[in-house]
């Protein structure tokens, strides 16, 4: 996390930045201090150490003629608080980003982090700026600078980031770009979008869908039959009917731009997105077999399924561990008595079944 101590002026000629960086890292805040020296290619930050004035993106916002284009509006008033990293030990490493945390007072502590809430886009997203957006790019290299110095990228991650870079390329990700690497992660899209790419990354690949494309159920002859803007995500299918298979299911989280049908007498085969409802055809939730006929679409989805096992081994590990730590305590004090677990209401419901 970084802290903005010292005003960093508008103008392309060399700025300090005094910073004080915060970092999560299995489930522990460490403070790190350090100053930066760099050169932006455009400026970044603009601000007097007491808040931070910068470009804000908004997603889908439209233009009077209907037209899309990304507006760039700026914090909102008053906002302070710290930039910091955020890498979740249970994600890959390639799927880090920087984040902005909002703090009532300017203070530089662990307290004043931990209870304080991440800056969020008009839509409801985490306002962020990518790993794979910050590596070799001219506008956020004093990020990467920074974290290089720090020894939270390694040589390797810098290396393995630029390889997916090459490998996607002529696409680019960039602080817009719409990222999935797990089920339940939010995403913002258009139904009616031209092009609304969706990048799924995972340690060692990117794979790509178009969102439009997932909601087309006619094969490309008839679009979406709804115009309008919300925040999705991709789920693992709990259905009766999906046991024992791969399933990924499509929930409409928020609203953002009110759904309206666009197709003149439609007979409703696809029901109108709501809100925390999943999205259903003929009655019966859109759903996908990632093990079904091969797509780019079940290609992505499938590297959820990979990234979700890995994610329950690590937290399982780390609650053996934690359990064996707390065990190694007790017995450290003399003590062969294990302290007692509480119960959940399962457990107690499970004995009084028995008695």
């Amino acid at each position: 996390m970084i802290h903005i101590a010292r005003s960093a002026s508008a103008v392309r000629r060399p700025v300090s930045i005094e910073t004080v960086c915060f970092v999560q890292s299995r489930g522990r805040i460490r403070r790190l201090g350090y100053t930066q020296r760099m050169l932006p290619p455009k400026p970044i930050f603009s601000g007097n150490g007491s808040t931070l004035e910068t470009g804000l993106h908004q997603e889908g916002h439209k233009t009077p003629n209907g037209s899309q284009e990304h507006q760039y509006l700026p914090f909102p008033k008053g906002t302070h608080g710290f930039l910091y990293y955020h890498s979740p030990p249970w994600l890959p490493a390639t799927c880090g980003e920087v984040r902005f945390r909002i703090t009532e007072q300017m203070s530089a502590s662990k307290t004043s982090f931990r209870y304080s809430k991440d800056l969020l886009l008009p839509v409801g997203s985490h306002w962020r700026i990518p790993l794979l957006s910050i590596i070799d790019s001219g506008p956020f290299t004093v990020f990467q600078e920074v974290l290089v110095n720090q020894k939270l990228l390694s040589p390797w991650l810098v290396s393995q980031c630029q390889t997916l870079q090459r490998k996607i390329w002529p696409r680019k990700i960039g602080p817009r770009s719409r990222i999935v690497h797990s089920f339940k992660q939010l995403f913002y899209g258009e139904t009616h979008g031209l092009h609304e790419l969706v990048f799924v990354v995972d340690a060692r690949r990117v794979d790509t869908f178009d969102f439009t494309s997932a909601l087309d159920i006619s094969g490309g002859s008839t679009p979406f039959p709804y115009k309008g803007s919300a925040l999705w995500r991709f789920e693992r299918s709990d259905l009766p009917e999906h046991a024992g298979r791969r399933v990924v299911v499509l929930r409409c989280a928020k609203i953002v731009d009110p759904m309206q049908c666009v197709v003149p007498n439609y007979d409703g085969l696809v029901a109108e997105p709501r809100e925390t409802e999943l999205v259903t055809v003929a009655g019966r939730p859109w759903a996908l077999d990632v093990d079904g006929p091969e797509s780019s679409l079940s290609q992505s989805l499938r590297r959820l399924f990979i990234q979700d096992h890995l994610a329950e081994k690590y937290k399982k590990r780390a609650k053996e561990r934690k359990e064996a730590q707390a065990l190694e305590a007790v017995k450290s004090l003399g003590s062969t008595e294990v302290p007692e677990v509480p119960l959940s209401t399962a457990e107690k419901l499970s004995q009084l079944s028995h008695t």
